[in-house]
């Protein structure tokens, strides 16, 4: 099996996952109905991206898998949404800080996200 088609088939199977359990989420909160709309929606962007992944080298180009410069334009991508989101959370702490209304589930995943930045830059540091 090649690597192109081993990294569709997990992330299908990871999106086929994600579907589940936004399905059980949805069931305990809203209810049976609106628990399999959210998951047969999940459900759908699962079998679309399977559908498309050969067919598409944006796709691909999500995935991170095809060639080199599929890769990078991942990466890039990847480091892009990182810097956003790390933008976004600081606000969002100053934003608590600035209310008086300390959120530890923000806190929380600013915490994590600088674990596994930090993490990162020793794992890939090490690798080059």
């Amino acid at each position: 099996m090649s690597r192109d088609r081993t990294g569709r088939n997990w992330d299908v199977g990871l999106f086929v996952v994600l579907a589940a359990t936004t399905a059980y989420m949805f069931w305990i909160g809203y209810g049976p109905t609106q628990g399999l709309v959210a998951g047969g929606t999940m459900l759908a962007v699962a079998l679309a991206v399977g559908i498309v992944w050969s067919r598409s080298a944006g796709v691909r180009a999500i995935g991170g898998s095809g060639d080199e410069r599929d890769r990078l334009i991942s990466t890039r991508a990847q480091a892009a949404t990182g810097r956003v989101l790390a933008v976004v959370l600081l606000g969002q702490i100053f934003r608590t800080i600035q209310d008086r209304e300390a959120d530890s589930v923000i806190l929380s995943l600013a915490l994590i996200a600088f674990v596994v930045y930090a993490g990162s830059l020793a794992y890939y540091a090490r690798q080059a």
